[in-house]
């Protein structure tokens, strides 16, 4: 609307200015055509006028398609990827003050900047937040949900820059991710217990036996002890978990 707007502005200060030429030329030097002139002039500098303010108005349209589009593009990629996902963080001994040796996926994931192990590129590493000069597990955990979201914009890489089989690949890989998630969300309401998928998953009281429910609660050495059951003398042990019902 603001394009065609902007167009029919154009052909008014068009005309305008034909008018105002048409004019000057029948003028010649009658008093009366001095007034006519000074309305036409009046007349352009007010198509001018429109025609610039149409032309902020098409700018100011076209940078809110690009912002949507934008916004759209970031909801597609939170849904594809819109999961409890097991993470590895592996440090060595210069941690806090480097970065971990290893960030990785511990589950099935598609994503177009993972390695074939799942584990974070070098940009992931090198971009890694510090709070007074030392690295942080939230920080760390920040980087990967920032990733997961917008990997060049948390990398401060501008988009415009990145090839085109970046974006191909990234589409493709988001693509897989969300049929991938759309069938265990599907499966997940055509189960007979959906206590037993819920997500995070939760224990049940009811499901365990008294005695083992009561050592996980205390988890102290002498309580798992006394739950055990010597079958062969110091290689096999048993004890028991579920109850019958469950």
């Amino acid at each position: 609307q603001a394009t065609q707007a902007l167009a029919n502005g154009e052909r008014r200060l068009r005309d305008a200015k034909e008018a105002m030429e048409k004019m000057e030329k029948e003028a010649g030097e009658e008093e009366e055509a001095e007034d006519t002139l000074e309305t036409a002039a009046a007349t352009v500098k007010a198509a001018q006028e429109e025609v610039g303010g149409l032309r902020e108005k098409e700018s100011a349209a076209l940078e809110l398609v690009r912002a949507t589009e934008k916004s759209k593009s970031k909801l597609d990629i939170a849904e594809a990827y819109d999961f409890p996902f097991q993470v590895c963080i592996r440090v060595d001994t210069s941690w806090p003050e480097q970065p971990p040796s290893t960030v990785r996926f511990q589950c099935v994931i598609h994503h177009a900047l993972t390695d074939d192990e799942d584990c974070m590129p070098a940009p992931f590493y090198k971009e890694l937040p510090k709070t007074d000069g030392r690295h942080t597990l939230r920080g760390v955990l920040e980087a990967v949900h920032n990733f997961l979201v917008d990997p060049l914009q948390a990398w401060s890489v501008v988009g415009g820059s990145a090839p085109k089989r970046y974006f191909e690949s990234m589409r493709s890989h988001q693509q897989q991710n969300s049929q991938r998630l759309s069938t265990i969300r599907k499966y997940g309401t055509r189960v007979r217990h959906p206590e037993l998928f819920e997500t995070p998953p939760r224990w049940r009281q009811e499901w365990f036996v008294p005695e083992f429910w009561n050592a996980v609660q205390q988890n102290k050495p002498e309580v798992w002890r006394a739950l055990l059951t010597e079958r062969l003398t110091g290689e096999v042990f048993s004890f028991p978990i579920f109850t019958e019902e469950f």
